[in-house]
């Protein structure tokens, strides 16, 4: 995959699009997935006890598509990618309204694969410990089976809310930090537009989940991955040790062949599913929902955070950390089974506490409301008038007037501040003024930036105890943000360290925050803060067009 000629902003702006695409789209399609019959019903399998739409996937797919559709070039890699995503999509989308079975399935997984393989590139063309490249009799068939293979795994990992996409979003961020460091800002644009719909899809799956990603978002999830990860270290960088996909995918490929493994040991249908995939057990043991997920996270971040540091070492050593991690997972669950380990009944775990306490102080929700109802706004008209050299701001005085038109309009006609269009003014507004900052950053000390750094530290605290009581609403921030906050920190700070320069993650985080505040402010403010909210960002950009006219 090329990634010549492609500007280091874009991953921002496909992560951007994405994100706001998949959190557009899934709200309208809980509503309509009743009439299309895309609903999951509860089951002595599953997990949950309500009937809830499993239409996020269609969020998710959507968002990425629409972001590497308007930012990849139109090369072999991206069509095939196009259309194999659409593939699955759609058979998909037939077995989440349908229930098709397992071999229709299958039909529609080789069909994407192959296309990706034939059209689009991505082959397994070396092994681990291998000196010399595979035939293309053996190297195409076995990465059709490899890609099959992780759409199945990631499928069947989608066992509870926010497991399947939280562990793939930290694939995902994992891939993106490697291509990062190679310089690959074209395959960047792929796992910034996945990471974007992921994101927008999660803020509506953690527990208790709102909507289900479905077959659909499970399979494209899956396709994305393998594809991502064979195409990283197979034809990205072939410095990169071979073994890497495999902590790239992580867990999720380890599970698959347990289960595997245990069906066949019993005699029971290969396709059938079953209560003993790694989350299951954990239920079974005593875990409640948040320490089952917060326990597979933690295993996940620790294989893709070591296929970050160790994506250049020796393959015995990448072997070594997988089997190692995937390995300490089974001996504990098998250990536990057969001792009879259960953790205690009745109380809950400490996520949940502090939720639950939260909910319960008023303070600790209406100050920090308040924190971000003014706060933004201010940030919005300081940094516009503190941008950098104005011969560095790129000329989009034009686009910047028309937007400032468009919030006066909106705002004077007073079109309710949760439709499309205000939305859409506002957030375009607030990406061209993030596009501005990384053209042309404030001045920083050492001082401002760790003012810069620690204002959006409390902003993603604040925003995310404002919200602690709106678990209901259609964008309510949950402790899962929370935590994915802190992981898009530790990116700046990774950042940082490689390259000496943190300014296109601090921008990307910073925008991500500030579409966060806003929702919120939309969502739980009344008329006068929306008001301040969209006056502010229209003054910020009336700023932009002035410099452009009055500074050399």
């Amino acid at each position: 995959m090329d990634g010549h000629g492609v500007n280091v902003l874009t991953p921002v702006a496909a992560f951007l699009i994405a994100l706001l695409v998949a959190v557009w789209i899934i709200p309208l399609m809980i509503r309509l997935a009743p009439r299309i019959g895309m609903i999951d019903t509860p089951d002595p399998r599953k997990v949950h006890r309500t009937p809830i739409a499993r239409v996020g996937g269609i969020g998710i797919a959507l968002g990425a598509i629409s972001a590497v559709l308007v930012f990849s070039p139109a090369t072999d890699f991206t069509v095939a990618f196009i259309a194999g995503a659409l593939i699955l999509a759609a058979f998909g989308a037939w077995d989440d309204a349908r229930e098709i079975g397992h071999y229709t399935k299958f039909l529609g997984q080789i069909a994407a694969a192959g296309i990706m393989i034939s059209y689009g590139g991505v082959c397994i063309e070396e092994l681990p410990f291998l000196n010399s490249a595979l035939p293309a009799w053996i190297a195409r068939p076995f990465t059709l089976v490899a890609i099959v293979g992780v759409i199945n795994a990631i499928n069947h990992a989608d066992g509870l809310d926010g497991l399947a996409g939280g562990m793939t979003l930290l694939s995902v961020g994992a891939m993106s930090c490697i291509a990062f460091m190679t310089g690959n800002m074209g395959f960047l644009v792929f796992t910034a537009a996945i990471g974007g719909g992921l994101l927008g899809f999660i803020r509506f799956n953690t527990f208790p989940a709102k909507v289900f990603m479905g077959d659909l978002g499970s399979q494209f999830l899956g396709f994305s991955a393998a594809v991502l990860a064979i195409s990283l270290t197979q034809q990205v960088d072939s410095q990169i040790s071979k073994s890497t996909a495999l902590l790239l995918v992580g867990l999720p490929v380890a599970d698959i062949l347990a289960v595997l493994y245990q069906r066949i040991r019993g005699g029971m249908n290969w396709f059938r599913a079953t209560r003993n995939h790694i989350h299951h057990r954990l239920l079974d043991l005593g875990f409640d929902h948040y320490q089952a997920v917060l326990v597979i996270y933690s295993v996940q971040a620790l294989l893709t955070v070591s296929a970050i540091f160790a994506a250049y070492e020796n393959d015995a050593i990448i072997l070594a950390i997988y089997v190692g991690a995937c390995g300490s997972v089974f001996a504990y669950l098998i250990t536990a089974e057969r001792r009879g380990w259960h953790l205690p009944v009745g109380r809950p775990s400490l996520p949940s506490r502090f939720m639950a306490q939260l909910s319960e102080k008023s303070l600790l929700v209406k100050g920090p409301l308040f924190f971000v109802q003014v706060s933004v706004p201010i940030y919005l008209i300081l940094t516009s008038a503190s941008l950098g050299a104005n011969g560095s701001v790129p000329p989009i005085h034009l686009i910047a007037f028309a937007l400032i038109l468009a919030l006066g309009v909106l705002i004077l006609f007073r079109v309710p501040r949760s439709s499309v269009a205000y939305r859409l003014a506002l957030y375009s507004s607030i990406g061209m003024i993030a596009y501005c900052i990384y053209c042309a950053p404030p001045p920083l000390n050492f001082v401002t930036s760790v003012a810069n750094l620690a204002y959006f530290l409390f902003l993603a605290v604040a925003i995310s105890l404002a919200a602690s009581r709106t678990l209901r609403d259609d964008f309510a921030v949950t402790n899962m943000d929370f935590l994915i906050v802190l992981g898009l920190v530790a990116a700046e700070v990774f950042s940082a360290s490689i390259t000496g320069s943190s300014n296109f993650w601090t921008v990307a985080i910073g925008t991500a925050l500030l579409f966060y505040a806003c929702e919120l402010i939309i969502l739980r403010s009344n008329l006068i803060w929306n008001r301040v909210l969209g006056g502010a960002t229209a003054g910020a950009l009336g700023i932009i067009v002035m410099r452009f006219f009055l500074l050399p």
